[in-house]
Parts: structure tokens; C-alpha cells; sequence
């Protein structure tokens, strides 16, 4: 049960990250993208 959730919370850090590269105002983004980064590795 665990390893499903973490799945599926690593599937939408990783959507939330693409989508982050995909906006126009990525640079503006950055920190933003960081953190998410940050939060998928950890």
C-alpha cells in the first residue's frame, strides 16, 4: 500500500515538474521548480 502511494506521489511531482517546464515564465518559475525537485528526491 505504501509503495503505490509513493508511486503515485512521485507521478504527480514529475507532471507538476513538467508542467513548470512547459509555462512560459519558467525562469520566473525556478524556485518553484527547485522546491518540486527538492521535494521528488527527497
Amino acid at each position: 500500500m505504501r509503495a503505490s502511494s509513493l508511486a503515485i506521489n512521485n507521478n504527480i511531482a514529475i507532471m507538476n515538474i513538467i508542467e513548470i517546464i512547459k509555462s512560459e515564465n519558467f525562469e520566473a518559475d525556478t524556485p518553484q521548480f527547485a522546491r518540486v525537485l527538492i521535494i521528488t528526491l527527497n
